[in-house]
């Protein structure tokens, strides 16, 4: 899973499930976090109050292999 720290703390605040492998790649645009994984999905969550509410809200399944590196901008995602 994606674990979510407070930096200040180093207290984790949560984990975000829903991948069936290893992750390989996050990106952030505003308040969306991408994730990317050998499972060969990349994965959009919605960072709204706090993680334990965050929830995917996309999952995107066109890749043959796994994603690999990540890229976000103005409602886009390139994978």
């Amino acid at each position: 899973g994606i674990r979510v720290w407070d930096v200040a703390t180093g207290r984790c605040e949560g984990t975000l499930e829903g991948h069936t492998d290893a992750l390989r790649c996050l990106a952030v645009g505003g308040n969306r976090l991408v994730s990317g994984s050998i499972d060969k999905t990349a994965k959009v969550w919605r960072m709204e109050g706090a993680v334990s509410t965050w929830r995917c809200e996309r999952t995107l399944t066109a890749h043959e292999e796994s994603v690999n590196c990540l890229a976000t901008w103005g409602g886009r995602v390139a994978s």
